[in-house]
């Protein structure tokens, strides 16, 4: 029985740490991501605000250089790719040269939805075991219209590994709990299953004739020392009328 009911009680148990670890982890993994996001939005505006008089083919060049140069900065400072292009899709200045938006996926839809007067939503959860990267892109608002859209598209790698750690308390504490739990069930079943094993002892030694074999009710729940108690009661009787068929055959047989 003891067998039985431990698993079931670890499995219960697993289950429950389970329920609670999943979305700590998640919300976790969602904060690092926000944070990201907002230091990428963060970006996007201040590139937004340079690109804001440098709309038009025609416009001063001074102006475009700069902005080509704060783009290449932060390309090579913080890896990201950068880049303000105009609504059919050619670049104003991006880094590395040459990048473009890409045709599907996260990214052509971020740049859907600037083009649409919108900052891009939150992308999806990036988990650590996934390569994805995080595109952001924001509008650039030129006399109340859409002139251009400012689109970054970030790694994740460092942004996996701070989400990996955030996670290792969690993990430690998981698994601290359940070896707690494991021990508590250990010392559960057995305060349980002993006054059970403890009748079943007793009751083999009648069964085999030692008719003065008694349970101690003292230990388990209080259902098996009321179980321990009948049983004893029971024994009481069956020796009591064994011991009256006994003096009754002595007294038949002179």
């Amino acid at each position: 029985m003891r067998t039985r009911l431990l698993p079931l009680l670890i499995i219960l148990l697993a289950g429950v740490l389970l329920a609670l670890g999943f979305p700590l982890a998640a919300s976790q993994a969602a904060a690092e991501q926000q944070r990201v996001v907002v230091d990428r939005i963060d970006d996007t505006a201040r590139f937004a605000a340079l690109a804001q008089f440098v709309t038009e083919p025609s416009d001063a060049s001074e102006r475009r250089a700069t902005l080509r140069d704060e783009l290449d900065r932060y390309q090579e400072l913080y890896g990201i790719r950068a880049g303000v292009f105009y609504r059919d899709g050619r670049a104003m200045a991006s880094a590395p040269g040459g990048w473009r938006v890409p045709d599907e996926g996260e990214g052509a839809r971020a740049f859907a939805e600037a083009l649409a007067g919108r900052r891009s939503h939150d992308p999806g959860q990036v988990w650590p075991w996934q390569r994805a990267r995080i595109a952001v892109a924001s509008p650039v608002i030129r006399d109340g219209d859409v002139a251009a859209v400012v689109f970054t598209d970030s790694p994740t790698g460092q942004m996996r590994s701070r989400i990996v750690r955030s996670w290792l308390p969690i993990a430690a504490g998981e698994a601290a709990a359940m070896l707690l739990a494991v021990g508590a069930a250990l010392r559960l079943t057995g305060w349980v299953l002993r006054p059970v094993r403890t009748l079943d002892r007793a009751a083999h030694e009648i069964a085999t004739g030692e008719m003065k074999s008694r349970v101690a009710a003292s230990g388990g729940p209080p259902e098996l020392r009321r179980l321990a108690r009948s049983f004893n009661e029971m024994a009481d009787n069956v020796e009591e009328v064994l011991e009256q068929q006994r003096a009754f055959v002595a007294d038949a047989s002179h």
